[in-house]
């Protein structure tokens, strides 16, 4: 049902609140900021320069200490209200307790006044300008107002050779275009009044396949120019400096967008040979997005090896952490394997992946090699640097981890229906699972790369976590793999503490060469045996495969011969 004066009220009252950020704030708060320096004056301290105080509360900033930082730039703008420094660092420390919503208005409004009056006085140095156009990105109102800034400051610092303030501008420019980009990328539209609804999906089992095909359509090339002009834009900062990560990895998740991954190979390749000992090979996050590119290449041992070297660069208990097999087991099972030990879960690890390995015959583990890919992946488009986020850490990760990249997104624009829950002034994105019939549905603020759980979907997934915690649906393997029927007989062996054990298999010979083109192939068989994480190879036997041309396939006598034969195992 719509409610056209409820709708009407919240809008007015967002305009309301634009207004008031616009036009300064209420006459309390500018009194309780002079009640503040008249208490200063009524209690002096001991006067100390300007430029002591800020060099001072700068130390103490990157300590950690922002209170006592931002009381001693307080007493510098107070004591020096026209020094741009004081202005500019104060406002920088108190941008950063800004969050993306109104709730923190009062450090926004204090802020954005501090900014201003230093761009006012030195209107030629871009950092004021690019700090001002920071917070301003921060609301959803001032996005547009925040891209002229960055353009004026890009302007500024070409003029007077600034490099440094060239990358940022530069870099910043980009991040309004992808983000823009990827917020129309998999848009769609209404065809008609109904808007898609989280708690039907969740009850209606074909609710999100019917609608996105009866009641939806895609919107065609959302968002190319975006594409194009922030590719555009990183490539000229990484100009300036080949060793800027941030515009390096914004770059490489955009060539990933497109699939060209191996110009994202040659990216990080040409930036290590050019700073080897750079912040770019510092950081694992190149390193991650190469082995993603690898992976998707399907050359399985350089995407091993760019995995190894990104894990290698994380801290330990971030490395932990983006290994934990906790978000893709069942519940219980994460909370026994959290409880173990570090060596017995280490072992633990190991002989979870030696079972999900889907070709024990190959040296890579595929299935490990598809969890990493899946948190590269999300590490490299989910990341924000601006407010701390790893993008492995979110939502969405938790369910790229599980099953991977979906094969259908569709994000809705936002609702101004009272009515529309989600939807309200939020961007509404589904992932659809054709193949598994699932679907998760996300909700966050428009051109922001953040969204979290709609509805009750945080529930849901924990649901279906129990019923399938990881799926390899979409692995997709360079060596075709089938079942084999095996039957397993133990015997007693020739001593007391061992046994004799056969093992017979059917081999299903005529599934296997199906498609092959040959008249004659060789059948290879292996046994690998021994404790979890520790398999070995003990067996191996061939059997030559002839195919006579036009005769139908026949599997020979001896292809199912067993496998191990009067082979003597110690008990495990």
């Amino acid at each position: 049902m719509f409610l056209p004066s409820r709708a009407t009220a919240l809008l007015r009252l967002a305009a309301a609140a634009g207004l008031l950020y616009l036009s300064g704030w209420p006459s309390r708060l500018l009194a309780q900021d002079t009640t503040r320096s008249a208490a200063q004056v009524a209690h002096p301290r001991t006067p100390r320069p300007t430029e002591d105080l800020v060099r001072d509360a700068r130390v103490l900033a990157d300590r950690g200490d922002t209170v006592t930082a931002l009381d001693l730039l307080e007493r510098a703008t107070d004591q020096s209200p026209r020094d741009t420094e004081a202005l500019y660092w104060r406002g920088l420390l108190l941008m950063q307790k800004v969050s993306r919503n109104f709730s923190d208005a009062p450090e926004r409004f204090i802020a954005a006044r501090l900014l201003n009056r230093a761009a006012d006085i030195d209107g030629n140095n871009p950092r004021y300008q690019l700090a001002l156009a920071r917070l301003l990105l921060r609301s959803p109102l001032q996005r547009v107002q925040a891209e002229r800034l960055f353009k004026r400051a890009l302007g500024i610092a070409s003029a007077s050779g600034d490099t440094a303030s060239i990358i940022e501008a530069n870099r910043e420019l980009g991040e309004v275009k992808r983000r823009r980009y990827l917020t129309g990328r998999d848009r769609r539209m209404y065809t008609g009044p109904n808007i898609f609804d989280p708690l039907q999906a969740l009850v209606l089992p074909n609710y999100t396949r019917e609608f996105l095909e009866q009641l939806s359509i895609p919107v065609q090339d959302a968002g190319n120019t975006d594409r194009y002009e922030a590719e555009e834009y990183y490539r000229q900062a990484l100009r300036f400096s080949a060793d800027d990560l941030r515009s390096l990895t914004a770059l490489l998740d955009l060539l990933y967008d497109q699939k060209r991954y191996d110009e994202m190979l040659a990216l990080v390749r040409s930036t290590l040979q050019l700073h080897p000992t750079g912040a770019v090979a510092a950081s694992y996050r190149a390193y991650m997005a190469a082995g993603l590119a690898a992976f998707r290449l399907n050359r399985l041992a350089e995407a091993d090896n760019h995995f190894t070297l990104a894990i290698a660069r994380m801290l330990p208990a971030e490395r932990a952490e983006f290994l934990d097999l906790g978000r893709i087991v069942r519940k219980g099972d994460s909370v026994r394997v959290a409880g173990l030990p570090p060596d017995e879960r280490a072992r633990t690890d190991s002989a979870y992946w030696e079972a999900a390995d889907p070709l024990l015959a190959t040296p890579e583990n595929e299935a490990r090699l598809e969890f990493l890919s899946r948190m590269a992946y999300a590490d490299l488009h989910y990341t924000d640097e601006d407010t701390k986020q790893a993008g492995w850490r979110t939502d969405r990760a938790l369910i790229l981890a599980r099953y991977g990249e979906p094969p259908v997104i569709a994000t809705f624009s936002p609702q101004v229906n009272i009515d529309a829950r989600d939807a309200l002034g939020r961007v509404m994105t589904v992932w659809y699972y054709p193949r598994a019939k699932l679907d998760f549905v996300f909700t966050g603020p428009p051109a922001f790369n953040y969204a979290y759980f709609a509805g009750n979907y945080r529930e849901h997934a924990q649901a279906q976590r129990e019923v399938n915690p990881f799926a390899l649906e979409n692995l997709a393997l360079a060596t075709r793999t089938d079942s084999i029927p095996v039957q397993v007989t133990r015997f007693a062996g020739t001593r007391s503490d061992s046994m004799e054990v056969v093992i017979a298999g059917d081999v299903p010979v005529a599934r296997l060469y199906a498609d092959a083109p040959v008249d004659v192939g060789m059948l290879s068989l292996q046994l690998r045996s021994g404790p979890p994480g520790m398999l070995r190879m003990t067996s191996q036997t061939g059997a030559q495969v002839t195919v006579p041309a036009g005769a139908p396939l026949v599997a020979p006598k001896d292809a199912a011969a067993p496998l191990l034969k009067d082979a003597e195992l110690p008990p495990h």
